[in-house]
C-alpha cells in the first residue's frame, strides 16, 4: 500500500514538473511571438541584424530644473541640449552633450573601458577605487537600453534574455508586456501595442552615487551653469540609496535607411518628466572610427 501511494505521489509530482514545464515554455514562446512581430513591424529581423553601427542626433529639453536665487524666488528653467549618440557594435558608445555657452560633455563606454571627459579646467578627483567600473556598468546599461528600444535585439555578449510579462494597460489601451534581463544588472519591461509598436519601457536603475570631488580651487569659464546630469534623468542626492524607478515614453514613429525608429522620447524619473528627446535623425550604419571611442 505504502509503494502504491509512493507511486501516484511520483506520478502527481512528475505532472505537475510537466505541465510547470510546458507553462514556462509557452511564455517564452509568447513573447519570442510577440518580439517576432514587433521586429517585422519595425523593418523586418533580416534589416535589423545588419545594423553595425548607429549615429542619432537629439534636441533634448531637460525639465524641471529649479535654480534658486538668495534674491529671488526659486524658478525652473528649461535647458536644450543639442546631442549625438555614437554606436558601434558589439560595445562601443559614445555621446555627446553640447549645452548653453558651448558647453560640451563626452562620456560613453569602449567594453569595459569608460569614457568619461571632464570640463575644461575642472580638475577632477577620484576616491573611490570603483567608480570608473560602476560607470561602465551604467553605460552598458545605458547602450542596451538604446538598443532594445530602437532595434530590439542586443549583441549576444550581452546574455540578454527576452520573457513574457502578460498584458498591462495604458490609457484605456491593452499592451503586451516582455521582460528583459541581462548583463550588469540590466533589467527592463517592454511594452507593445496593438500594431506592435513598443510604447513604452520601465525599469529601475540602482541608486545613483557622487564618487567624484571637483577641488576646490578648480573654476570652469561656465561654472555659474548648471552641470550636465546623467542622460537617463537626474539622480536622487548622493544620501539617497534607493534604486530610480524610470518610465520611457516612445511615439512618433517614421523610418531613416529603411527602419521604422521613434522620433520623440519622454523620460520620467519617479513620476516626474526629467528629459524630452526630439530625435532629428537616426543614421544606420555610418562609417565611424573606432578610434573615436578610445577613453578619454
Amino acid at each position: 500500500m505504502r509503494g502504491r501511494a509512493c507511486r501516484v505521489l511520483a506520478a502527481v509530482g512528475l505532472v505537475g514538473a510537466c505541465c510547470a514545464g510546458a507553462l514556462a515554455l509557452a511564455a517564452q514562446d509568447r513573447a519570442q511571438e510577440v518580439l517576432a512581430r514587433a521586429r517585422q513591424a519595425i523593418g523586418g529581423q533580416a534589416r535589423l541584424a545588419a545594423v553595425t553601427s548607429l549615429s542619432v542626433k537629439v534636441s533634448s529639453v531637460r525639465t524641471p530644473l529649479v535654480v534658486i536665487s538668495a534674491r529671488r524666488k526659486p524658478t525652473v528653467q528649461r535647458i536644450t541640449l543639442d546631442l549625438e549618440l555614437q554606436i558601434l557594435l558589439p560595445d562601443k558608445f559614445l555621446i555627446t552633450r553640447r549645452g548653453p555657452l558651448g558647453s560640451r560633455q563626452v562620456d560613453g563606454v569602449n567594453g569595459a573601458r569608460p569614457i568619461f571627459e571632464t570640463a575644461p579646467n575642472v580638475q577632477v578627483v577620484i576616491k573611490d577605487p570603483d567608480f570608473f567600473a560602476r560607470m561602465a556598468a551604467t553605460r552598458r546599461r545605458q547602450l542596451l537600453r538604446y538598443l532594445v528600444a530602437w532595434l530590439l535585439v542586443a549583441p549576444e555578449s550581452y546574455a540578454v534574455r527576452f520573457s513574457d510579462g502578460g498584458v498591462a494597460a495604458l490609457e484605456g489601451k491593452e499592451l503586451n508586456v516582455v521582460e528583459v534581463n541581462g548583463a550588469n544588472d540590466f533589467t527592463a519591461r517592454l511594452f507593445f501595442d496593438g500594431q506592435s509598436r513598443l510604447v513604452m519601457i520601465t525599469y529601475q536603475d540602482p541608486p545613483a552615487s557622487a564618487p567624484t570631488t571637483p577641488a576646490a580651487e578648480a573654476k570652469s569659464p561656465g561654472a555659474d551653469e548648471p552641470l550636465f546630469k546623467s542622460l537617463e534623468g537626474p539622480g536622487p542626492p548622493p544620501a539617497v540609496t534607493r534604486p530610480r524607478s524610470v518610465r520611457v515614453l516612445l511615439a512618433d514613429y517614421r523610418a531613416d535607411d529603411g527602419i521604422l525608429f521613434p522620433h520623440s522620447m519622454t523620460f520620467e524619473s519617479d513620476g516626474q518628466v526629467t528629459d524630452t528627446w526630439e530625435i532629428k535623425r537616426f543614421t544606420v550604419n555610418p562609417a565611424l572610427d573606432p578610434k573615436s571611442f578610445d577613453p578619454r
